[in-house]
């Protein structure tokens, strides 16, 4: 019993001397964790956020769940693409995945497809 006390009150005696290296190790962490992890999400989103704005009419792209389609007409929370002749469904504008359009037509003939 008396060792284990003795462990105690080095514990306590020692408890005022690390602060600052602690307050430092934490806000490096935080630091750290902010750059690798949050900071990269928010880019990610912002890039979303654009793609999905500069969708137009006749953009030819894939949906989340694999249909290809063109799209046909917009809203503002959802898209009408044309998925065969005379066969055409609704999704939602975040259901969008990418644009095929450049694919389709090659680099430099998919500017003026749009």
């Amino acid at each position: 019993m008396q060792k284990f006390s003795l462990f105690l009150w080095q514990a306590a005696d020692s408890g005022n001397v690390g602060w600052i290296s602690n307050f430092l190790f934490i806000f490096g962490a935080i630091i750290i964790i902010y750059f690798l992890m949050i900071r990269p999400q928010q880019q990610e989103r912002k890039k979303q956020k654009s793609f999905f704005g500069s969708l137009k009419k006749g953009q030819k792209v894939v949906t989340m769940g694999g249909v290809h389609g063109s799209i046909a007409n917009i809203t503002e929370n959802t898209i009408e693409l044309i998925i065969a002749p005379k066969t055409m469904i609704t999704i939602q504008r975040e259901a969008v995945s990418k644009d095929m359009t450049q694919a389709v037509y090659g680099d430099e003939d998919a500017k003026d497809a749009k």
